[in-house]
């Protein structure tokens, strides 16, 4: 599960636990970008903060739950395409992949690098958010204008198949409204953020001072 975790919060785990029991997913691999190419997030908070948030808030879910930092030691810029490559290359390759993405990430994947080989190295798990009126119609429209016609809708299992691709499968969202840039716009407004982060992340993020414009420990 990739994403700038920008921060972390109670959707992100949310959603992994409900996708890693829908499809009965060993375990779910967190993984932040370091250097992400589509964002020109002007409040990144940097990448060693992020991790540090991400292991304070899977700590007592392991070893379901785990932790990585492989894009932190990949020359920038951090494709999705080349991470997914070093993944199935390296020793101990003989699991499956599934890469989860929320559906607002994934409409735009036309404009990843070398994206199509993203769909030949791991299975797609695609969610959205609660409140967002995505049904697989909508999924397929973006399958279509990014590979071309040929996705077939396999009803009992929710997935979208091709003779020549990995399955991309269609999750419904989790019943958590929580973005991070609320997070973060809550911050900066000086309002609470408790109860939508981890408590240790949420403590974390205010001895640092993250997402404020001036350092005031007392208004996370």
């Amino acid at each position: 599960m990739g994403g700038t975790f920008n921060p972390v919060h109670l959707g992100h785990l949310r959603a992994a636990e409900e996708i890693r029991e829908r499809l009965k997913l060993d375990k779910i691999v967190f993984m932040p970008a370091a250097t992400p190419p589509h964002k020109g997030l002007t409040d990144l908070a940097s990448f060693d903060d992020r991790l540090e948030m991400l292991r304070l808030a899977i700590e007592d879910r392991k070893p379901v739950f785990e932790l990585s930092d492989l894009e932190g030691k990949l020359v920038p810029p951090n494709y999705t395409a080349h991470t997914l490559k070093v993944m199935t290359s390296g020793p101990n390759t003989d699991h499956h992949i599934y890469f989860i993405v929320g559906f607002d990430s994934f409409k735009n994947i036309g404009s990843w690098h070398d994206y199509r080989s993203i769909f030949t190295m791991a299975s797609l798990a695609v969610y959205s958010r609660h409140g967002d009126e995505v049904e697989p119609s909508g999924l397929l429209e973006t399958l279509d204008c990014t590979l071309g016609p040929g996705s077939v809708w396999a009803q009992k299992d929710s997935f979208f198949y091709r003779n020549d691709l990995l399955p991309v499968y269609f999750l419904k969202p989790s019943l958590l409204q929580i973005s991070s840039s609320s997070i973060r716009l809550s911050l900066k407004a000086g309002q609470s953020i408790r109860y939508l982060t981890p408590e240790p992340v949420r403590q974390y993020i205010a001895a640092r001072g993250l997402y404020l414009k001036t350092r005031d420990k007392n208004k996370a």
